[in-house]
């Protein structure tokens, strides 16, 4: 297909997610087929006589006719999908580098949007539950072995120790005994990244164990009060004005670990934008946080009217004078290119790379992580689940205190292969598929509700408006002019 956009025509190919900016003289060529049957070759060597040799424009026009044969009429979008083998999961458990422990459900603030809340179902009822630390043992001493054999191979190794909640700081206890258990093993002192999201109402009373320990914190803040008020405490109030004064206690109590160590997250809906968080965080604290929408995932549909009324989307909330006045870290820390990222396997920048490249892509329905491949998340009860994100439904395996952990890859791999497979008859016929955001651990879409079905109208109307985007922004993505004639 082709995507025009102000500056440039490119040639995609959905199947092998192949994008190419054209060179101007063969994208000439494009155009005039699609006008006429002919194509005038002396008159586009005309055109182009200032710039280019008659020698070169017949070679270009060469690689029009391949890019013609191969390229230009993609025909069948339906993709190529491989079901996920025992070994995978095996290799993916064994060689994970991120473990979340979620140390409690308990929480010290009831916000409005929670994803426990009363505007999604099916997560599972929350409770005061907390995990024993016997649980917690038993999983990172399965991978301490493995974890020693890694390093020997590769010395700059290191593991991420997640926390979560609820308020994880409402088990500090337990975050302590973990910490000291790594400590035991005996590796180097940075190996074990540790890290947690809280929402800032107990950092002041932590700060100095979460300051010696060197814990990396996500502190969850919406902007200013007004912008903060859907994240209240238990009583109602707006929890706004004590974590920023816990805020501020740790900035003062240790300034380097404050600018290395502490970053923000905020949620974007309809009391705030994504220009007043960024203006707030960076005035107060001259940080740049980082911003979501609120999940559409599992929304109940008797309050699906009150959600959307304050559900915005991320990219649809920023204006252009805004996205112009971003530097170029800012831009890459919001993801604004996510969609074509993940449609863009391949992006040439010498033509002769294109002819030998694999035109197939393997890939699964919806866009569900293969399990472990980015963490292992241990639930309160000892439940293994691929993230934090999943219901205890789709639990995946189980801890049982002081036992060794097998786990059964082979059901595993039947059990994600059956629940992604279960949407591709709708997923072979959508563009989206590639840059899918639905995980089907989550679905609970009927087969003709999919929000992230797309058509080739609306995925070439996308594409086209990142491609304008980036455009803008040629520090980011300046492929367009590094092509030439080899």
């Amino acid at each position: 297909m082709f995507l025009q956009s102000n500056n440039h025509l490119y040639v995609y190919q959905h199947k092998s997610k192949y994008l190419i900016p054209l060179h101007p003289v063969v994208a000439r060529f494009a155009l005039e087929a699609k006008q006429s049957t002919y194509i005038d070759l002396q008159k586009i060597e005309k055109e182009f006589a200032t710039d280019y040799s008659k020698e070169e424009i017949e070679l270009l026009y060469l690689q029009y006719l391949h890019f013609k044969e191969h390229f230009f009429f993609e025909t069948d979008i339906k993709k190529t999908y491989a079901k996920i083998s025992s070994e995978t999961i095996r290799d993916t458990f064994t060689t994970v580098t991120h473990i979340v422990f979620e140390v409690t459900e308990s929480c010290n603030l009831q916000c409005h949007y929670c994803a426990y809340g009363d505007y999604y179902l099916n997560r599972g009822e929350r409770t005061t539950r907390s995990m024993n630390f016997e649980l917690a043992k038993t999983l990172l001493l399965q991978f301490v072995p493995i974890w020693k054999s890694d390093v020997i191979k590769n010395p700059k190794k290191q593991v991420s120790i997640g926390f979560y909640g609820g308020e994880p700081l409402m088990n500090y206890e337990l975050i302590a005994q973990i910490i000291e258990l790594c400590d035991s093993f005996g590796f180097k002192k940075d190996f074990f990244r540790f890290s947690m999201t809280t929402n800032g109402l107990l950092i002041k009373k932590y700060q100095d164990f979460l300051i010696d320990k060197n814990i990396y914190i996500s502190v969850s803040l919406d902007g200013n009060k007004e912008n903060n008020a859907y994240r209240i405490k238990k009583n109602g109030e707006n929890s706004f004005d004590e974590i920023i004064e816990n805020v501020n206690s740790i900035k003062e109590k240790n300034r380097e670990y404050f600018e290395n160590n502490i970053e923000f997250m905020g949620v974007i809906h309809d009391k705030n934008s994504m220009e007043q968080v960024l203006a707030f965080c960076k005035e107060t604290f001259n940080k740049k946080p980082s911003l979501s929408p609120l999940s559409t995932e599992n929304v109940d549909p008797q309050k699906q009217e009150q959600f959307d009324k304050i559900y915005k989307n991320l990219i649809d909330d920023v204006s252009k004078d805004f996205l112009l006045s971003l530097t170029e870290s800012e831009l890459g820390k919001y993801d604004f290119l996510s969609f074509l990222r993940k449609n863009c396997l391949h992006i040439f920048s010498h033509y002769k790379s294109i002819y030998n490249a694999r035109k197939t892509v393997l890939t699964l329905p919806t866009g569900t992580c293969i399990p472990f491949s980015r963490k292992i998340f241990l639930s309160t009860e000892g439940k293994i689940l691929p993230c934090e994100r999943v219901s205890i439904s789709h639990c995946l395996d189980s801890i049982i205190e002081d036992k060794e952990i097998t786990l059964d890859y082979n059901a595993i791999s039947e059990y994600f292969n059956n629940t992604v497979f279960k949407y591709k008859d709708e997923c072979l016929n959508c563009f989206n598929i590639n840059s899918c955001n639905l995980c089907a651990f989550k679905c609970t879409f009927d087969n003709d509700k999919c929000d992230e079905y797309s058509t080739e109208g609306d995925f070439i109307d996308r594409m086209t408006f990142y491609l304008t985007l980036v455009e803008t922004y040629p520090h980011l993505y300046n492929y367009t002019k590094t092509i030439f004639i080899g």
